[in-house]
């Protein structure tokens, strides 16, 4: 949670270089000469006297209203020029919009720019709301992470830039800087969370203790291994018991595939006995489906194998019992008058209909 607090602090401890950063003048094709200057890379300025390791949220700015100073220096004794336009982007600030002024200053960075002088940035900034990073906590700021300790300024407004010669975050004694200014923001401290361990640490215990680093690491090494050995052992056993359920699947629908094909096996095999003897007997061919069905042919299967021989001996059987009653059939067919064969005075044989009744009839009898 942020809190609010009022710190007085010297003027020179709101002022940053980033050693990134640059300033310098450049000649334009129509031979004029414009500023270009990166006040602010994005990343974090290291060792700064007041602050720390610091970065400055881009996210969290507060451009000037209109436009805003070039200083050299810091000085306002030493102008250099106007920002009328800067930009964040690729996370960096940068004046894109910049005007010289006509004074003795400005003139001179110019000349010494122009002939190669290497001149560095620097800002001015006044915090809003900060966040401190404890030793072992990390955040985020700028597209990059920022381990502690440090700070960072999630919200600030810029107060002016200036070219530099060597930059101005020194604990400098200079009069100008010495002055004190009281400024309100509010404050929020980052904790390392329990049981975190950063990159930061390792490097430090590496370099401290090497040996100790040395077992961390082949502990840490060590876990990992048996974690996906684990893990692995998991996988595999679930691999083999899918592969296993795969298999007897395979196995049941082949073995239900082999009953199937050795039952029309049997069945066309009986067919094959079957057929021969029928055609021989003369029987009408609508007594067929009837007498084959009636020698069931599953009847004779022993073990999974087809008594072909038993069989044909009941298929014989059945159909000199058939063609017994066919002759019977055919005689009482000529006789006229009583009896349970009845038909018309004209003198005419059972119709194909009646024949199948009276042959229903005896079948029930039989069966």
């Amino acid at each position: 949670m942020a809190t609010e607090k009022t710190e007085v602090i010297k003027v020179n401890a709101l002022l940053f270089n980033d050693p990134e950063c640059f300033a310098k003048a450049v000649k334009t094709e129509d031979e004029k000469i414009r500023l270009e200057m990166v006040a602010y890379s994005g990343g974090v300025i290291k060792n700064h006297w007041y602050w720390g390791n610091i970065a400055f949220d881009l996210n969290g700015i507060r451009l000037p209203k209109g436009p805003s100073p070039i200083l050299e220096e810091h000085s306002l004794s030493r102008k250099i020029g106007v920002a009328h336009k800067y930009s964040m982007k690729n996370n960096r600030l940068e004046v894109v919009e910049a005007e010289f002024v006509s004074t003795e200053a400005s003139q001179e960075f110019q000349k010494l720019s122009s002939e190669g002088f290497p001149f560095q940035s620097s800002i001015r900034g006044v915090p809003l709301r900060v966040e401190r990073i404890d030793e072992g906590a990390s955040t985020q700021v700028n597209g990059f992470t920022l381990s502690g300790p440090g700070t960072v300024w999630r919200e600030w407004a810029l107060k002016e830039s200036s070219v530099c010669v060597f930059g101005a975050d020194s604990n400098t004694s200079a009069k100008a800087f010495s002055e004190e200014e009281s400024h309100t923001f509010f404050v929020e401290n980052i904790k390392r969370a329990e049981g975190e361990v950063t990159m930061f640490d390792l490097e430090k215990v590496k370099l401290e203790n090497p040996d100790v680093f040395s077992n961390l690491e082949k502990e840490i090494r060590d876990r990992a291994v048996r974690e996906v050995e684990d893990r692995f052992a998991v996988e595999k056993a679930d691999l083999l018991r899918q592969n296993t359920e795969l298999q007897e699947s395979l196995t049941k629908m082949s073995n239900e595939n082999q009953k199937l094909a050795k039952e029309k096996e049997i069945k066309e095999t009986a067919k094959t006995i079957f057929e021969p003897v029928f055609n021989r007997s003369n029987l009408p061919s609508r007594f067929y489906p009837k007498i084959f069905k009636l020698v069931d042919y599953n009847q004779f299967i022993r073990d999974g194998n087809f008594d072909s021989k038993a069989f044909s001996d009941a298929v014989t059987k059945e159909l000199e019992d058939w063609k017994e009653f066919n002759t019977a059939h055919s005689a009482l067919s000529l006789v006229q008058g009583g009896g349970t064969y009845q038909r018309e005075a004209a003198g005419s044989a059972f119709t194909d209909e009646e024949a199948e009744i009276e042959a229903d009839k005896l079948f029930k009898m039989v069966k």
